[in-house]
Parts: C-alpha cells; sequence; structure tokens
C-alpha cells in the first residue's frame, strides 16, 4: 500500500522556519517561552516552535501510522531479548528457537521493503 506524505507549510512561520508573529517582527511569547528566552523577551530570529524550524508540519494521523509499528517491533525486541537473558533454563532451547524466528520475521520485515 504507497502511502503520500501530506506535508503543509507551517502556518505560524508561513513556511520560514524562524517566528516572527509578535509586534516589528519579532517571535512570539510561545516560541521564546519554548526557546528559553523567557527573560529576553522580545526576542527576534528565534526557531519556530511548532514546526521546530523546518518550516512543515506533518499531519499527527501520518505520524502515529508510520511510529507506532516500529516503537511496537523494538518493544517486542526488547522483550525478546529481555526474556533469553532472564529465562528459565528449562525450555532455553525453544524459546531461543522461537525468539531468533520473531526475531528474523520483524528483522525481515522492517528492512526487506523497497521504498
Amino acid at each position: 500500500m504507497p502511502s503520500t506524505v501530506e506535508i503543509n507549510k507551517c502556518g505560524h512561520c508561513a513556511g520560514c522556519g524562524t517566528c516572527r508573529n509578535a509586534a516589528n517582527n519579532m517571535s512570539c511569547a510561545n516560541c521564546a517561552r519554548r526557546g528559553l528566552f523567557r527573560k529576553f523577551h522580545p526576542a527576534d530570529g528565534l526557531v519556530c516552535s511548532i514546526c521546530n524550524g523546518t518550516g512543515f508540519i506533518e499531519p499527527i494521523a501520518f505520524r502515529l501510522t508510520h511510529r507506532t509499528g516500529p516503537v511496537l517491533a523494538i518493544f517486542v525486541m526488547a522483550t525478546a531479548i529481555v526474556t533469553v537473558v532472564l529465562g528459565h533454563q528449562n525450555h532455553f532451547s525453544e524459546v531461543l528457537a522461537f525468539l531468533g524466528t520473531l526475531t528474523g520475521a520483524i528483522t525481515g520485515f522492517y528492512f526487506s521493503r523497497k521504498e
């Protein structure tokens, strides 16, 4: 299933990456607060806190669908490693064979895609 990325221009900084929303083209209070320049407000030329200076915004649905799978895979892999290290010695060979197959399937899925 091909996925198309809808990247939109940041409305806060108009796609330039630098906040100039306060009076006299200064940075707004929100960007000054996130940039740890609260004492020095009004500040000029701070990075936009909405897009982190890129000028573009990914929709939240795109981020969720493309980050949930890898995070889940990392969790499964970490659980597998902990199970092998701390597992019972009675069924060690069966557990190791199962987790080896699971690790191979996850690795093959995420690294064999052609995009």
